[in-house]
């Protein structure tokens, strides 16, 4: 029996292509469903506009701080078909100040491009790394030099190393401090042995806590003050000090006669409180000028000097002064300071005071981005700071950006690394006051009026 051959053409044939043209009901039904559903949902939103109901429009929630205009749109969209109208950067300067980022900037971005509205809790401070990468990927400026790196696109694999590690620049502290010794166990000290901390002597402003080998005023904290608010913190590590962090342990002592120490102060005040304690010693000691003095302590590079009787208070006086000032400048003072002397200490007469070099500690290491030790407590102070290793007061010991980018990369179980993070477009060195111009009863009398 012959089969017929069965071909797509053949098939196609069997097809009605005008059966869209004669009803059916089915189609007009969907037909009738559809402009049913569209005239309702015109005729819906004409009328929740008619009734000043802006909510209707919203692309999404406000975030958290704008959450206080509740539907009331027109507050940041303003003007003409303001629903539809892309928020101004007037609008948003009515309540905050934005200064510029830079004054060569060759692109200024607007408020909303960076900062974007409606997408619900997330602050919106916190910027997609593009706002910023659009320029500083490939940075240019309308005049001058770059300051900074030019080709800059995320913290992991495109950021340069820190300036102040990858200039190799030195530490310009004027102190003599070797971390390694300092933190050694069991040093000895005038209280026993001790085993420092590095909060003993570095910690953030504002901790209400005692330093232990400060002074004695240093040492106690008042109850009163563990009541108080703690002052806003910028993170950054309070300058160490002499009086706070060193006085128990590295005394300044000067005769054997005292125990107290001098003032850790200029040389002037110095040589003041030397010459004041020994005349009031001598009152109390009249004949203690009279006594035939030990040898002095042997210093380096001195031989041991045995003095022969004073022949009057004041030479007595002279002598002691200079004796303990030999100490102070050749010895104890040099332990932590440099020291330059207009002319060397020829005689126990020698008047002459030593310059100290000013002592300089940089309160910010990365000037164009910010830190905060707080939100880092949890860690141990040398899993990013090597000073156990640290011989040298010259060393930077500051961590290099390997050591952030551990915990700080892109992923669900890592710390926020996007540029925000650290850095920030608007100079708030030139932020002004902004003048607010709402009352209480407008912003909820529009926020009532948008809800009803």
């Amino acid at each position: 029996m012959h089969q017929r051959k069965r071909t797509a053409k053949r098939v196609a044939q069997r097809i009605d292509l005008q059966y869209f043209q004669r009803p059916h009901p089915l189609r007009r039904m969907r037909f009738r469903l559809a402009l049913g559903a569209t005239i309702v949902a015109v005729v819906w939103v004409g009328w929740l506009g008619a009734r000043g109901e802006e909510g209707i429009y919203s692309a999404g929630p406000v975030s958290s701080p704008h959450a206080v205009f509740g539907a009331a749109c027109i507050t940041c969209h303003v003007g003409e078909g303001a629903y539809f109208k892309r928020v101004s950067d007037q609008a948003c300067l009515d309540c905050h100040d934005g200064p510029q980022h830079n004054p060569r900037e060759t692109f200024t971005p607007t408020c909303s491009s960076c900062h974007i509205e409606h997408t619900g809790a997330p602050r919106m401070a916190e910027v997609r790394d593009t706002a910023c990468t659009q320029c500083h990927a490939a940075l240019s400026v309308t005049s001058g030099q770059i300051e900074v790196d030019g080709t800059i696109s995320d913290f992991v694999s495109g950021h340069p190393e820190f300036a102040a590690l990858r200039d190799r620049r030195p530490d310009p502290g004027a102190i003599k401090l070797n971390h390694e010794v300092h933190m050694k166990a069991g040093l000895r000290a005038p209280t026993g042995n001790v085993t420092l901390e590095c909060g003993d002597c570095h910690r953030p402003a504002g901790v209400p806590e005692a330093w232990p080998y400060g002074e004695a005023q240093f040492r106690t904290v008042a109850a009163a003050s563990r009541r108080e608010v703690m002052p806003v913190s910028t993170g950054r590590m309070e300058p160490v000090t002499y009086a706070r962090s060193c006085a128990s342990c590295h005394l300044l002592e000067f005769d054997k006669r005292f125990t107290a120490s001098v003032p850790h102060d200029k040389p002037e005040v110095v040589r003041a409180f030397l010459e004041r304690s020994f005349r009031d010693y001598l009152a109390r000691n009249p004949d203690a000028w009279r006594k035939v003095e030990e040898p002095e302590r042997r210093l380096p590079g001195r031989p041991m000097v045995t003095e022969p009787p004073a022949r009057s208070p004041e030479e007595w006086l002279r002598r002691r002064v200079a004796a303990s000032e030999r100490l102070l400048w050749g010895k104890t003072c040099l332990e932590c300071h440099a020291l330059t002397r207009p002319a060397p200490l020829a005689t126990q007469n020698e008047r002459a005071l030593p310059e100290i070099t000013p002592v300089s500690q940089t309160a910010q290491w990365l000037p164009r981005a910010r830190f905060h030790h707080e939100p880092h407590r949890m860690m141990a102070c040398t899993s990013c700071h090597a000073a156990a290793t640290s011989r040298e007061t010259a060393d930077v010991l500051m961590p290099g950006i390997a050591t952030c980018q551990q915990c700080h990369h892109p992923g669900p179980q890592s710390a926020e690394s996007r540029c925000f993070e650290c850095h920030a477009y608007h100079d708030w060195t030139q932020k002004t006051r902004t003048k607010g111009k709402y009352q209480i009863e407008e912003l909820l009398r529009r926020r009532s009026a948008a809800t009803r």
